[in-house]
């Protein structure tokens, strides 16, 4: 059991430790959320949701299949959440 523990820390400090890349696979505007795939797509999280107010440049609005860097963190949904959502 020790291990495993060690094991999921290790992927959680990584995860919420780097800027990672990925692409919008959808934004709705009039709700302000979107969701992120990340690149490459073999992340065991899946797809990521963020809210307009993560995009950093402040237009509160991003095109579908515009390429991103982001961090993550838990959201207060009890979901991770990805923030400061970059164009690239």
């Amino acid at each position: 059991m020790g291990r495993a523990i060690e094991t999921f820390t290790d992927h959680l400090g990584t995860l919420l430790s780097r800027t990672h890349l990925g692409r919008v696979i959808g934004f709705d505007p009039d709700r302000a959320l979107g969701t992120i795939e990340f690149n490459p797509a073999n992340s065991s999280l899946g797809p990521i949701v963020f809210h307009a107010l993560s995009i950093s440049d402040g237009s509160r609005f991003i095109e579908n299949a515009q390429d991103v860097t982001f961090q993550v963190l838990p959201g207060q949904l009890g979901i991770w959440e990805a923030t400061d959502v970059v164009k690239i």
